[in-house]
C-alpha cells in the first residue's frame, strides 16, 4: 500500500473544464470516498488517477513518486469498474489469474496468489465456476479478487455496486469494508449513493461541478455540513431547508421566522456575530429532528400525503409545503391505521442548522 496526493489536477476537453483544481492527501491505508451528484467529474477523477485519462494540469504522487507520465500498467493501481468485465469461457480461478499470466508470473506462484485472494473474498468453492454459474454479487468478488491477486499500491473502485440489487448491495458492502479492514490497502472508491459513502469512508470527498464541496469524516459532514449543499446530499432522507428571516440576535440566542412557522418565532439558542436582525436565512432541520406531533414550542403545519414505512422508523411526506417537499419523523405505534392530512411537526431546536444567503453554514 502506499500514499497517494493529487495536486491541482484539472481536466479540459476542449473548453469545457470537468476537474477545477483537485487536492487531496490520502494516507497509507486510507479507504477515500469520492460522492456528488451523476456529472461532477467522480470518475474523471478515478480514471486520471489510474492513468485512462490525461491530466490538463496538475500532478498525481503514489508513494511520493509522480507518476503524471507513467503508463497505466506500471503506477501500481488496480481498478474494479461497474461491469464485472469476466471473460465467460474462463473459471474464477483463470480470471483472477489471468493479469499475472499475461505478466508471466510462473504457474506455481500465480495459484499461490489467487489462492490467497480467494481466501480473503472467500471464493475458495467457485474457484472451478464459470462466472455464468455465479450470482451478481459472487461476480463482484472475482472482479476485485482480479485486482487483490496483483497486489497493487492503490485501489481504485468506479461505483461497483451500481449493478447489484438492493440486498447484494448491502452485503456487498459489508464484503468491502471487510476485505479494507483485512489487506490494509489504500482504497478509492466512487459512488452516487451517499448511503454508501457514508458506510464505507474514512474520509469522504463531496464533489459538485467538479470542485470540492468539504472533505471530511462521515459524521463531520453530517453534523458539520460546510454549505447548504453538502447538508442536503448527506443523510437519507436529506434535509429540509425554509426560508427564513431573522428575528432578532442577542445573548439568548438567534430568533427567526418564516412563512408557516407556528408557535412563535424560533429561537435557536447559540450565538453568531455574522448575523443581524433582518438578514435573509435559510433553516436546516434533518427528517429525524422534525417530528410529527412532537413537544416542541415551535414547528409546521403541513399537509401529509404518504408515509414510508421502515419498520424500525416512519417518515411522513408532505410535498406540498411552501417551496418543497418537507419530510418528518414519526414515533408511531406499530399496526396503527395510516393517516394523511393536515399535521402539526416540530422541531428540536437544538439540532436545527442555519444557512446564510449565500449557502454557508452559520451554525
Amino acid at each position: 500500500m502506499a500514499s497517494l496526493e493529487l495536486k491541482g489536477l484539472k481536466k479540459r476537453y476542449g473548453d469545457l473544464q470537468v476537474i477545477h483544481g483537485l487536492d487531496l492527501s490520502v494516507e497509507k491505508g486510507e479507504f477515500i470516498v469520492f460522492v456528488g451528484p451523476s456529472g461532477c467529474g467522480k470518475s474523471t477523477a478515478l480514471r486520471m488517477i489510474c492513468g485512462l485519462e490525461t491530466l490538463s494540469e496538475g500532478d498525481i504522487l503514489i508513494g511520493g513518486n509522480s507518476v503524471r507520465n507513467v503508463p497505466p500498467a506500471r503506477r501500481g493501481v488496480a481498478m474494479v469498474f461497474q461491469s464485472y468485465a469476466l471473460y465467460p469461457h474462463m473459471t474464477v480461478a483463470e480470471n483472477m489469474g489471468f493479469s499475472l499470466r499475461m505478466e508471466g508470473v510462473p504457474k506455481a506462484e500465480r495459484a499461490g496468489k489467487v489462492a490467497e485472494a480467494a481466501r480473503i473474498l472467500q471464493l475458495e468453492e467457485l474457484l472451478a465456476r464459470k462466472p455464468k454459474e455465479l450470482s451478481g454479487g459472487q461476480r463482484q468478488r472475482v472482479a476485485i479478487g482480479r485486482a487483490i491477486v496483483r497486489k497493487p499500491e492503490v485501489f481504485l473502485f468506479d461505483e461497483p455496486l451500481s449493478n447489484l440489487d438492493a440486498e447484494l448491495r448491502v452485503q456487498m458492502r459489508f464484503e468491502l469494508a471487510r476485505l479494507h479492514r483485512a489487506i490494509g490497502a489504500t482504497m478509492i472508491y466512487v459512488t452516487h449513493d451517499q448511503v454508501e459513502a457514508m458506510t464505507l469512508a474514512d474520509r469522504i470527498v463531496v464533489l459538485r461541478s467538479g470542485r470540492v464541496e468539504q472533505i471530511g469524516t462521515p459524521m463531520d459532514l453530517y453534523h458539520r455540513p460546510r454549505n447548504m449543499f453538502v447538508a442536503g446530499f448527506i443523510g437519507s432522507p436529506k434535509m429540509n431547508f425554509f426560508a427564513a428571516r431573522v428575528v432578532s440576535v442577542s445573548d439568548a440566542g438567534v430568533e427567526i421566522t418564516f412563512d408557516g412557522l407556528r408557535g412563535g418565532p424560533l429561537v435557536l439558542q447559540r450565538r453568531s456575530a455574522a448575523l443581524a436582525a433582518g438578514d435573509q436565512v435559510t433553516l436546516g432541520v434533518r427528517p429525524e429532528h422534525l417530528v410529527v406531533n412532537g413537544n416542541g414550542a415551535a414547528g409546521v403545519e403541513a399537509e401529509v400525503e404518504f408515509w414510508e414505512e421502515l419498520g424500525s422508523s416512519s417518515y411522513a411526506y408532505a410535498p406540498g409545503f411552501g417551496a418543497g417537499a418537507v419530510v418528518a419523523s414519526a414515533h408511531r405505534v406499530p399496526d396503527a391505521t395510516v393517516t394523511t392530512g393536515l399535521m402539526p411537526m416540530t422541531f428540536a431546536a437544538e439540532r436545527c442548522m442555519l444557512f446564510d444567503a449565500g449557502g454557508l453554514t452559520v451554525f
